[in-house]
């Protein structure tokens, strides 16, 4: 047998041809087989009784049907009249060949007979169609659609139909449109009009005259499937379940209008537009959530919506708002979309750029317009000033500074954690950068905010208190004014300011009140801040002032979070005089920038005369007579270690203390927190506690004795004043201090200025008329011997 090979894959109408060698050549037989054992005879289908096979020394069989289409039961069977369901079929073809002496030969070849390989292929050369069914249309960015096509007896026609068009509205069969002969070396084309899902189906008739037509379709394996083109995409899969095309045409992105802004404080709230609803404006505040509305359209629909912000939280740290939006069903031609509830509320204070997404028919089309975000959730700047702790008595100011606000209110309180009611809210009348409330029985104005006194206020709130003696009362005028009611009274004045965006301040500040009025002030100057470093040895020092009599002594209370063992350097060697090591210390609590606990224990005091300082009863002292009160070593029946403090260097007004001078607060490691507590008294009254925290770090400079001071043209100093933060000052002034560290300081700097530690200059940063020269720093070394790191400079 020379055609086909042995082990050949066939299908349909197959010739064989062959040749016998036999010089005495009687008969040549053509057989078939589906198990290779049991034959029948070739015979010609138009006359069974008649062999197909022609010819003897050389022969043939003509179009011996192996496989063929059945067109009335729309199916395909094999030669033995099984039907065809996508397994292909093994036959085995026998020539027998017979001499006249009755000798015999045969020859037998073996064949898989696989319809599907008759198949015609259209393969589009420009999709993928892995992934295409008939409810997911592959993209394609054409109108033109282009492909191959390739059959192995050849293309007699190609047909197309789109989107299953009949031929007419009383003909309900398919319309097929003949594309043949725009067929170039296997490649056609077929044109759309516009983007859109289009299903297209092709009818192929091979050169062998049968007809394969994709509307056969079915699941893979049913027997009609077969009877389709096989569609294929540039990425060689071929869909054998369902032989329709389905392409997605889309050639543009997808388009919107009309985008409109609203703002709500709920996610689910009502939403409103501000006065230009096609601009974002500013949110943030009360305006914690937004909504953006439009119209989007796209010959394939629009999918998804989408708006991705990058921001920062508060604390520095990525904040990513990702928000996916509703599509609503078309409208004239438009999809109405909304994306609400873009929380906006947890962003820093900025500028942000937003993405909004807008995803056509497919999810490589999409349009991108970027959009910017102003969010303001800071609120006013609102710095009260006046009172700072110490008590107040009679008429009473609270003033301060607002930055950022387009209203103010304050109310009175009794607590500092409740906030008060809306209705219990007054205007504060003339806001500027400053802001002003009189607690002083007159009746306010336009511009001025005045309100009843505030010993009106504990008398008309029944306000009861322990008072100095130990009996608790209530306040009224007549215990006031016999001052038998002395106790202090924290008030809380709530200020509640907000901005344009409804960012809201609202924060108590306390008014420490005294109805009897007397008590001592007292200023830290430094550490003029909590939070400092110091090193080495430090000064600290302030101002004390009393409006009834004269201050008797100052006192500093001192809790160090880390104790270090004292010796006694009297002796030689110097002996251990007290040592930490097991006791437990008073606790003292620095939290949200302030102290918000502090409690001295014995073990403090102790430690603390070991170190030098002077502990005194504060008010049990007498300068006369100091050492009635000096401390003992032990607490007496009713006494507490807050009853007893280190005595300061006090003159005038000024008082001062160093400390660390034997570094008994010096760090462990890294550094040491320190407290402190600070008192005047004047005999009578003390005033309320002044604390001041600070980091000791050992290795750091220190500066102190920093003082304003004037000269007269001879340089003979006329005036000296201790520096406060804020204080005021008139004419020329020389602001004087002292530097130590325990090396030799190399530079110093003002603001951001690196200079010599001869001189440094610094332009002025606040740009007022008056203050924008530059200013010389001169810096003496000190004379003294072994004061090595030891500097006066003078500004």
């Amino acid at each position: 047998i020379m055609s086909p090979e042995n082990n050949a894959t066939v299908n349909g109408s197959v010739t064989f041809t062959g040749a016998v060698d036999d010089p005495a050549l009687k008969t040549v037989k053509a057989y078939w087989s589906v198990d290779g054992t049991t034959y029948q005879e070739i015979l010609d289908a138009a006359d069974s009784s008649k062999p197909l096979l022609q010819g003897t020394y050389s022969w043939n069989i003509k179009n011996f049907a192996l496989s063929a289409v059945d067109s009335a039961a729309d199916k395909i069977t094999f030669v033995d009249g099984a039907e065809y369901t996508g397994t292909a079929k093994d036959v085995w073809v026998k020539i027998e060949a017979a001499d006249k002496a009755f000798n015999k030969a045969d020859a037998v070849n073996k064949y898989t007979v696989d319809p599907n390989a008759d198949r015609p292929k259209i393969t589009l050369t420009t999709a993928e169609l892995k992934d295409m069914t008939s409810s997911t249309h592959a993209p394609y960015d054409s109108q033109k659609i282009e492909g191959t096509i390739e059959d192995d007896d050849g293309v007699a026609k190609l047909e197309y139909n789109v989107n299953n068009e009949t031929v007419s509205e009383s003909d309900s069969s398919l319309k097929w449109t003949d594309i043949t002969s725009s067929i170039s070396g296997g490649a056609w084309f077929i044109s759309v009009s516009k983007d859109g899902q289009y299903n297209i189906k092709f009818r192929v008739t091979d050169k062998a005259g049968t007809v394969f037509t994709s509307t056969k379709t079915g699941a893979a394996g049913a027997t009609n499937i077969y009877l389709s083109p096989i569609i294929a995409g540039r990425d060689k899969t071929f869909e054998t379940g369902d032989t329709n095309l389905y392409l997605l045409v889309d050639t543009k992105r997808p388009e919107f209008e009309g985008l409109v802004y609203s703002t709500s404080d709920k996610a689910d709230g009502t939403y409103a537009a501000g006065t230009d609803a096609s601009k974002l404006g500013v949110v943030g505040g009360s305006k914690k959530f937004v909504k953006l509305s439009f119209n989007a359209s796209d010959d394939n629909g629009i999918s998804k919506v989408k708006l991705t912000l990058n921001g920062k939280k508060a604390d520095g740290s990525d904040l990513t708002i990702e928000k996916e939006g509703n599509v609503g069903s078309l409208v004239a031609g438009k999809y109405p979309c909304v994306i609400s509830g873009v929380d906006v509320s947890g962003l820093a204070s900025d500028v942000y750029p937003a993405k909004l997404e807008i995803t056509g028919g497919f999810a490589g089309d999409i349009t991108t317009e970027t959009l910017a975000f102003t969010v303001d959730n800071t609120p006013p700047d609102v710095k009260p000033l006046s009172p700072d702790e110490n008590s107040v008595h009679g008429a009473v100011s609270v003033y301060g500074t607002v930055d950022g606000s387009n209203s103010m209110k304050y109310a009175l309180s009794l607590s500092s954690t409740t906030k008060p009611a809306d209705a219990d809210y007054d205007d504060i009348k003339g806001v500027g950068n400053t802001w002003f409330v009189y607690f002083d029985g007159a009746v306010s104005t336009d511009e001025e905010s005045h309100a009843k006194t505030l010993e009106t206020y504990i008398i008309e709130k029944a306000v009861s208190a322990k008072c100095n003696d130990g009996v608790t009362r209530t306040a009224t005028a007549a215990n006031i004014a016999d001052q038998t009611f002395d106790a202090i009274i924290p008030i809380y004045i709530w200020i509640k300011a907000d901005d344009d965006v409804g960012n809201v301040y609202e924060k108590p500040h306390t008014i420490n009140f005294d109805p009897q009025g007397g008590r001592p002030t007292v200023t830290i100057g430094n550490p003029e801040a909590n939070e400092a470093r110091v090193g080495g040895e430090v000064k600290l020092y302030g101002g004390a002032d009393s409006e009834e009599g004269e201050i008797k002594a100052v006192f500093l209370q001192i809790i160090s979070a880390q104790h270090n063992t004292i010796l006694d350097t009297t002796i030689s060697p110097a002996t251990e005089k007290y040592n930490p090591t097991g006791k437990t210390f008073g606790t003292a609590t620095y939290s949200g920038g302030k102290v918000t606990a502090f409690a001295p224990n014995k073990n403090d005091l102790d430690y603390l005369k070991a170190a030098g300082y002077k502990v005194y009863k504060m008010r049990a002292y007498d300068s006369s007579n100091p050492t009635a009160s000096e401390w003992n070593g032990s607490l007496a029946s009713g006494e507490t270690a807050a009853d007893y403090g280190v005595l300061a260097d006090f003159k005038g007004s000024a008082w001062n203390l160093r400390i660390n001078a034997n570094g008994e607060f010096n760090p462990t490691s890294d550094t040491n927190q320190l407290i402190v507590c600070v008192y005047a008294y004047n005999g009578t009254k003390m005033n309320l506690p002044m604390y001041r925290q600070m980091l000791v770090d050992a290795d750091s400079p220190t500066i102190e004795n920093m003082y304003l001071k004037q000269y007269d043209s001879s340089n003979v100093q006329t005036a000296s004043k201790a520096y406060t933060s804020g204080v005021y000052i008139k004419g020329a002034c020389y602001l004087e201090f002292d530097l130590k560290d325990n090396d030799e300081i190399s530079k110093v700097y003002l603001g951001q200025s690196d200079e010599s530690a001869d001189k440094a200059k610094k332009e002025a940063t606040d740009k007022k008329e008056a203050d924008t020269t530059a200013v010389d720093v001169t810096v003496i070394p000190s004379n003294v011997t072994g004061s090595a790191g030891s500097y006066h400079a003078k500004i």
